[in-house]
């Protein structure tokens, strides 16, 4: 007996929630082989990481490694049953997705999967619908609870993918040429490349909430799309990134401090403008709207948030990060050198001193001279990304040039020791903060210069994830 195959069952399945992929790859079509092909990623491919099939009964019946491109591939008969559990190690822990293996006419069809984190948030939050949390679970875990009542979970897992997917052309409305006609994140074939599909991903998030679920977030709009236990989604309307502004303090790196020192304290103070009440930061400077770090706004001293936080008298945030410019001959862009002087973090933020902290993140937005990409006008095209063990890889100059740094060599950045690069050093001050609406925000503030001392030039740049 046949049951539906899942690559009609799922077609729209899980669709929400952030990693890495692609438009391209392969095609499926009969073979008596079984073979199954896929790609594992997140922002960058799961490079040379190990996988596990899981097929009837939960028992390992394949495993590899995978390549430099995160494909791999093996064969589905030996594992039995209709489905299997494919789960690729991602050195903090293993994301998960689900294959087909169903018989017909003495035949399996070969296909593709993928594995991202799409696919393992939904079907993590599937399974946790029977009262047992499986956000934390192992592989192993997974398989054996949805291996043994693939019944139930299977059409809890389309379920949960048709929601997801009647919200993505809202959540992501210009898709960089990528059609979600007939999109299904477990079969849809990718290739970690960074373009079609593969940027929609990178430009996405996921995080889990307790009580709520995991919710997708498109990080250039902070729209997010929320899987709820019933399966209903939300698409929340975009907040500020932001934190309560009375008597907020803020980590400061300045482009001149010496590189790896440590960060000033700034202090925001509410202020008096037109009768309404703004928090404000002293300053005669040019600060970037703080939000998105995407628009530039001219203050007197001192510089008042207005776009973030008194624009609207009912919304109570500051920006959880902001940048500010200032004309510096010879430095910086445009026709008044505007150039970026300091980076600001909330110090509500959790500091982050290990790249494991931001393993297989991509962060696709960087903001140097209040511009994105350090151009006028401004340009996109750079990206950082961490692989599972912490490597970072970064395409810079507008995508042109790229920089690898090894976790030991990140580690180093982070913690106070510049690290030399051509050119000169580089030192990292990377935070964590909650944006007004509960989503955990990542920035890499990148600070550099041609000597590790006292600084007559130097740069501060932000990554946003």
């Amino acid at each position: 007996m046949h049951k539906k195959k899942l690559l009609a069952l799922l077609v729209p399945s899980l669709l929400a929630l952030s990693a890495c992929g692609g438009g391209g790859g392969g095609s499926g079509s009969p073979s008596a082989s079984g073979m199954v092909t896929g790609v594992a990623a997140i922002g960058v491919p799961l490079a040379n990481d190990a996988f596990v099939v899981y097929g009837q009964n939960a028992t390992i019946c394949a495993q590899g490694t995978t390549d430099s491109g995160g494909s791999f591939s093996f064969n589905s008969l030996p594992c039995g049953g209709d489905y299997a559990v494919v789960s690729v190690q991602n050195g903090k822990g293993s994301l998960v997705s689900l294959s087909e293996t169903t018989y017909v006419s003495g035949t399996s069809l070969a296909q593709f999967v993928a594995v991202t984190p799409w696919t393992d948030a939904v079907m993590r939050q599937v399974l946790s619908q029977g009262g047992v949390s499986m956000t934390t679970a192992s592989a192993d875990a997974i398989a054996k609870e949805l291996l043994a009542n693939t019944v139930t979970f299977v059409p809890a897992i389309q379920q949960a993918g048709n929601n997801l997917a009647a919200q993505l052309p809202t959540l992501f409305p210009n898709p960089n040429g990528f059609s979600w006609s007939g999109f299904d994140p477990f079969h849809t074939p990718f290739s970690a490349n960074h373009t079609g599909f593969d940027a929609i991903l990178d430009q996405s998030a996921v995080s889990f909430t307790t009580g709520v679920g995991p919710s997708i977030m498109n990080t250039a709009t902070h729209q997010a799309a929320t899987l709820a236990g019933s399966g209903s989604v939300q698409v929340q309307t975009p907040s500020p990134t932001g934190v309560p502004y009375s008597n907020q303090d803020y980590y400061d790196i300045n482009y001149l401090q010496p590189l790896g020192s440590t960060p000033a304290t700034i202090h925001a103070t509410d202020t008096q403008n037109g009768g309404q009440s703004y928090p404000a930061i002293g300053g005669t400077e040019t600060t970037l709207n703080p939000d998105n770090l995407a628009q530039v706004y001219q203050w007197s001293s001192p510089a008042i948030m207005v776009k973030s936080a008194g624009s609207n008298p009912g919304n109570p945030y500051m920006p959880g990060a902001l940048m500010f410019c200032q004309s510096v001959s010879g430095q910086g862009i445009g026709s008044n050198s505007q150039k970026s002087v300091d980076v600001l973090v909330t110090r509500n933020a959790l500091p982050v001193t290990s790249p494991i902290q931001m393993a297989n993140m991509v962060f696709s937005s960087y903001y140097e001279d209040c511009s994105e990409g350090d151009t006028i006008p401004p340009t996109t095209g750079d990206l950082l990304a961490f692989d599972g063990n912490g490597n970072l890889t970064a395409f810079v100059n507008n995508g042109t040039t790229q920089v690898s740094l090894t976790w030991a060599q990140v580690t180093q950045a982070l913690t106070g020791t510049p690290v030399a690069v051509a050119g000169g050093y580089l030192s990292f001050n990377a935070y964590r903060y909650t944006s007004a609406y509960g989503v955990p925000r990542f920035i890499i503030v990148e600070h550099g210069g041609p000597n590790t001392g006292t600084l007559t030039r130097g740069f501060v740049g932000a990554w946003l994830g």
